[in-house]
């Protein structure tokens, strides 16, 4: 079928009677065409920059608008913020223009088209092409979805001379004299035949408030000067560019903490009569890069960041005003302080929200072409001069439409689209125009694109060795990571771009990375990726919505789940895992030291440690309580919220007493004291009471049990034995360890001749196995090796049981038998293990660690069935936890929990219980046999988590 033709000033023809459709949205969410989800494959033959033809559908759109009779005599401009992929455009059956890129606005000058014509009724008619030639630069990590998404609108300025664009700089900013140059630039167009003036003034400071939460309204702001007066001189030029600067002194400096904005009025006149005016928002702040670290406003930063696709599940690419002041919300109270617009521009209210809210940001071209590096070079396009003008104008259009939101604290040249020429000359462009923002860009390496080290997943080890010259200049080779050696004399931040893929149950280990970036400077934090799980709502054959992923369209291309791995929900109720995340992102660090006098009283000295890069906590309006627990119980609290005193930021501690009187305590009882700092008063983000830090302390109370540390043999050797009924494994003359040879349950444990496995225990432990998870299955680049066990179902009984003794029997890696040594009867499996290594090389035991960790070989202790009761367990019962989460006291607090099984996954995968079942947590929450399970509804109303454990 072929698309309409625009047929006079009527447009379309027929247009009256075409369905309609909201706008903006995408046409494939409300029942045209075919989503379609893919990671890093194109979903179209790749031979750029030739325009895809299969599934390239076209959409036309038709409406009616009314330029208002007061605008006639002035210049009129039509606005698209984003259209995806690329459109033309008609005005009362007139061509007004075409363009491309989805992500930035493109803008129209209609005066022409709409001219004699004010107040009437003018078709608007648009044609919207699927895929273009862009297209090949436009293959990030989401839906392909198409159409109108973002905003449509008119805006009028004088016909004669007008403020095209203006430039706010802050510069030269000293936090000690609370003063800083305010640098303004702004373009005039137009008539300069007489003389103009054009005036400044600045209003503020102000900040949101609890009663102001929309991000919209600042209030109590007071001149700072008014009226500085620019004269402007006659001239036969079209344009002119006006500057000046001026230095405010006593100003309050912009920070995500502490986010104070002024407001910049900008008024032009001719005599007494004003033509023109603009008005923007400045937030006081410098950026800079000094000794290797990210520097605002001279103080290091710590970046608590994640990665934010613009994503709705009923809308897709659209994203409202409502659900954008919920993603800010929601990432200031899990303690985010960083956001990266992965992996294209947002819209633009998400910046003012960011300058208003306090987030700093990432801005991130429109840019990656993973999907080349399936088919060729992945750095073809960006080497190739034919494609300079499409790089340079992405970069160029995004450094120009966001310059002046004061939440922008750098640039990305965009994401995976390999490295080459068209790169090195968008970072010196950008460097150019705007020499106060370092450059991002992590497929580089640590060539002289970027200003800053932001690798993607490195491993902790990896991360060290980002923290020497050598490391940041290193040379790769590597499909997708192919960079030349680095140059640089200097170390230069390390901001991970992407970390912690939280697809599925995941997120786990984040103290590994958040221990090593508090003790290296130079290491500044990262993005975890990433925030929303991007499933979009059907309904099944009777009516239930569920949330689709890849595949579920009936698209013969797609990457299945791999788009659902956000922290949040497609309706932005948590995952288990930002508890995880927000405790190692809280800004106050809790430590306890204890005075014991006797059994009925400890005193307790609490030590409050400030992370916060910029406030004291007396500043942050936070108070702190206390409550004590004998098994659960609460025995007495500390209700009285105690405010705190200065504190100075980026490492203040100070201290507080706490005296327990320990009562009815009887021996061999778990005691704990919790500890939990909250806002004292509402917040624009939170509300009054949320908890920001929190911490526990296990008591020193004495106890009739003593339990002695096991000792590691000094030298081990296995015997491994077939029985009728299992395999027997016996290590030294001590232990002998059973497997069901038909299931691989743990079935007999004996030591010393004594045996430790009861009947009921044996339910209990099921295997060593665990049911896969998400990044089980989708992980990128995952161990071949590790593949190969996940895809047999059972699991390799002999493998597993080589692989597990092999760690039990050495937990420090001293030294590992060889596969060979062992001699099972079924070599099955046994390939799991790096056959390139010695058995006791590095590699190797890297392998056995991951490997059993991943099979939860240390879960051995069952938690049964026991929804709707409550039971004392440490974390978030309730909720599924990966093994990897080491330290359940991170999940949430030790206390009463009421079981439940009603936090699903959207993908049916392995719950990681607490203790250790092998069961799996699919779409509504149940335990399934098998994980494959692909014919059960997806929820989507479900409940939101109980907060920190409450």
């Amino acid at each position: 079928m072929d698309a309409p033709e625009v047929d006079g000033a009527d447009g379309f023809p027929g247009g009256s009677k075409w369905s309609e459709i909201a706008v903006p949205s995408c046409w494939e969410c409300q029942g045209f065409g075919q989503a379609v989800y893919t990671n890093f494959q194109y979903p179209f033959k790749v031979e750029p920059p030739v325009v895809p033809a299969a599934m390239n559908h076209v959409g036309s759109y038709q409406t009616t608008m009314q330029v208002p009779k007061e605008w006639e005599g002035r210049r009129i401009f039509l606005i698209f913020e984003g259209v995806s992929s690329a459109f033309y455009c008609w005005v009362g059956g007139v061509p007004v223009g075409y363009s491309q890129d989805s992500r930035l606005p493109a803008e129209f000058d209609i005066t022409e088209h709409v001219a004699g014509k004010y107040g009437e009724e003018l078709f608007l008619s648009v044609r919207v092409m699927r895929f273009c030639d862009g297209s090949y630069l436009e293959d990030q990590d989401m839906w392909w979805l198409s159409g109108i998404h973002r905003e449509v609108f008119l805006y009028s300025k004088p016909k004669d001379l007008y403020i095209s664009d203006y430039t706010v700089k802050t510069e030269e900013v000293d936090p000690e004299e609370k003063a800083a140059v305010l640098r303004l630039s702004v373009e005039l167009e137009g008539d300069f035949k007489n003389e103009h003036e054009l005036y400044a003034t600045l209003y503020g400071p102000s900040q949101l408030t609890a009663d102001t939460p929309d991000g919209i309204v600042c209030k109590d702001a007071k001149r700072v000067f008014h009226k500085l007066r620019i004269p402007i001189e006659k001239s036969d030029k079209r344009k002119t560019i006006a500057s000046f600067e001026y230095m405010v002194r006593g100003c309050k400096l912009w920070t995500a903490e502490d986010p104070w904005l002024y407001t910049l009025v900008l008024s032009l006149y001719e005599d007494k009569e004003c033509l023109d005016c603009e008005c923007a928002r400045v937030g006081f702040r410098e950026i800079k890069i000094r000794a290797g670290q990210l520097l605002l406003n001279e103080v290091p930063i710590e970046i608590r960041g994640v990665n934010r696709h613009e994503h709705d599940d009923k809308t897709g690419k659209y994203t409202s005003l409502s659900s954008m002041l919920l993603d800010i919300q929601l990432m200031k109270q899990l303690n985010m302080n960083a956001v990266r617009t992965c992996h294209y521009p947002n819209r633009n209210l998400w910046y003012s929200l960011c300058d208003a809210y306090g987030l700093y940001v990432c801005d991130e071209a429109n840019l990656e072409t993973h999907g080349l590096a399936m088919n060729g070079p992945e750095e073809r396009l960006a080497e190739d001069p034919s494609w300079e003008e499409a790089y340079m104008e992405r970069m160029v259009r995004m450094v120009e439409r966001d310059k002046n939101h004061s939440s922008v604290i750098m640039w990305s040249l965009g994401n995976e689209a390999g490295y080459g020429r068209n790169h090195d000359l968008m970072a010196e462009w950008a460097r150019k125009r705007d020499g106060t923002r370092p450059i991002h860009y992590e497929s580089c390496g640590g060539a002289s694109a970027t200003d800053i080290i932001c690798p993607m997943y490195p491993s902790p080890d990896k991360l060290q060795k980002l923290t020497t010259l050598a490391g940041q200049n290193a040379r790769s080779i590597e499909i997708g990571k192919k960079w030349p050696q680095g140059t640089a004399k200097e170390l230069r931040p390390v901001i991970m771009c992407e970390y912690a893929h939280a697809m599925g149950n995941s997120t786990g280990n984040l103290d590994e990375y958040w221990e090593l970036i508090r003790r290296e400077p130079v290491l500044q934090g990262g993005f975890i990726w990433d925030w929303v799980d991007q499933g979009l709502v059907r309904k099944d054959e009777e009516g239930r919505e569920y949330w689709a992923y890849g595949g579920d369209f009936g698209e013969s291309i797609h990457d299945a789940q791999f788009n659902i791995n956000g922290l949040v929900f497609p309706d932005r109720s948590f995952h288990p895992g930002c508890w995880e995340v927000k405790k190692w992102y809280q800004p106050v660090e809790i430590k306890a030291s204890f005075d014991v006098h006797d059994l009925n009283r400890i005193v307790v000295h609490l030590n409050f440690r400030n992370r916060h890069d910029f406030l004291s906590l007396d500043e942050l309006g936070l108070s702190w309580e206390w409550f004590f627990e004998i098994e659960g119980s609460r025995v007495s609290t500390c209700s009285r919220a105690v405010p705190f005193p200065a504190v100075r930021a980026r490492g203040g501690q100070c201290t507080q007493k706490v005296e327990l009187h320990i009562e009815d305590y009887c021996h061999g009882q778990e005691a704990f004291l919790t500890v939990q700092m909250k806002t004292g008063r509402k917040e624009s983000w939170a509300p009054a009471g949320h908890i920001v830090a929190w911490e526990q302390f296990s008591l020193p109370v004495r106890s009739e049990v003593t339990i002695e540390e096991p000792k590691p043999a000094e030298q081990s050797s296995f015997l491994l034995q077939e029985h009728a009924e299992m395999f027997e494994v016996v290590g030294g003359e001590q232990v002998k360890v059973g497997f069901c040879k038909k299931t691989g349950a743990f079935v007999k444990l004996e030591v010393n001749g004594r045996l430790l496995i009861t009947e009921e225990d044996r339910i209990g432990l099921q295997s060593f196995w665990r049911a896969h998870t998400d990044n089980d299955n989708g992980e990128v680049p995952m161990m071949p090796e590790f593949r190969s066990l996940l895809q047999l179902s059972p699991p390799p009984l002999p493998g597993l049981l080589y692989l597990a003794l092999s760690l039990a029997a050495r937990p420090r890696f001293e030294s590992l038998p060889t596969p060979s040594s062992l001699q099972p009867p079924v070599s099955h499996g046994l390939h799991s293990l790096p056959p390139h290594s010695p058995p006791d090389s590095p590699s190797h035991r890297r392998v056995l660690t991951r490997i059993l960790r991943r099979l939860g070989y240390h879960q051995v202790r069952k938690i049964p069935a026991m929804a709707g009761r409550e039971r004392h367990a440490g974390g978030l019962i309730p909720y599924p936890r990966d093994h990897v989460r080491r330290r359940p006291v991170l999940d949430g607090f030790l206390g009463r929990h009421e079981l439940r099984e009603d936090v699903g996954q959207v993908r049916p995968q392995g719950a990681g219980a607490a203790g250790g079942d092998p069961g799996l947590l699919g779409r509504r929450g149940q335990q399934h046999a098998t994980w494959d399970r692909q014919d059960l509804p997806r929820p989507r109303d479900r409940p939101h988590p109980v907060q920190d454990g409450g």
